[in-house]
């Protein structure tokens, strides 16, 4: 008589940061730290960019653009709280294409900055 093996699904494995990750603010998490910059929309120094956008019901919120090949995933925002999102971009500057991706209950909106 043959057996057959079942496979048993796995549970995902939770990894908790360490507590030097937590004093540094560098999880591996791919959630940035949110901006330091004061502003709001795309705020442009250096070569670089700063984003900002008040969504207050998002999940989540990533930027995407001519900067990064309009990527959905490579540059999501961090939550600020009170319903702000921000980022510092490398590479993003002034006359870039973008939008933000706001993410609700499931679904992906796409809106441009207000």
């Amino acid at each position: 008589m043959l057996e057959t093996m079942t496979k048993t699904k796995r549970r995902p494995r939770l990894v908790l940061p360490s507590l030097r990750e937590l004093r540094t603010g560098r999880t591996g998490s791919r959630l940035p730290r949110p901006s330091t910059r004061p502003g709001m929309g795309a705020i442009p120094y250096r070569g670089n960019t700063t984003f900002r956008v008040w969504v207050p019901h998002a999940d989540a919120v990533n930027v995407v653009g001519t900067f990064n090949k309009w990527s959905r995933t490579r540059h999501p925002l961090a939550p600020e709280g009170n319903g702000y999102w921000s980022a510092d971009v490398r590479g993003a500057k002034p006359g870039d294409e973008y939008k933000y991706l706001i993410e609700r209950n499931g679904k992906t909106h796409t809106r441009t900055d207000p």
